[in-house]
């Protein structure tokens, strides 16, 4: 895809880039040079909510050790009571 760069240095995103990686009017856009190359990275409103969930499969749940640290002070209080 290509687009022309205007007088002022402006330019469009094509609209199949802007719904592939929901770009609005309100993204903010970070623009890096790699390897000669321009890179461009859209910034979501909320980067948190991106990559909120990402981590759920990985390692033990909150509930997992909470319910381990519940057991290790159960005994301990028995280690406590002998």
């Amino acid at each position: 895809m290509r687009t022309k760069v205007t007088s002022r240095g402006q330019t469009s995103i094509p609209a199949k880039i802007r719904r592939e990686f929901e770009i609005n009017d309100k993204t903010m856009l970070d623009w890096e040079i790699e390897d000669g190359k321009i890179v461009v990275y859209p910034i979501p409103e909320n980067p948190f909510k991106k990559f909120r969930g990402i981590f759920k499969d990985i390692g033990p749940s909150v509930a997992d050790l909470l319910e381990q640290r519940r057991l290790d002070k159960e005994k301990e209080d028995k280690d406590l009571r002998t």
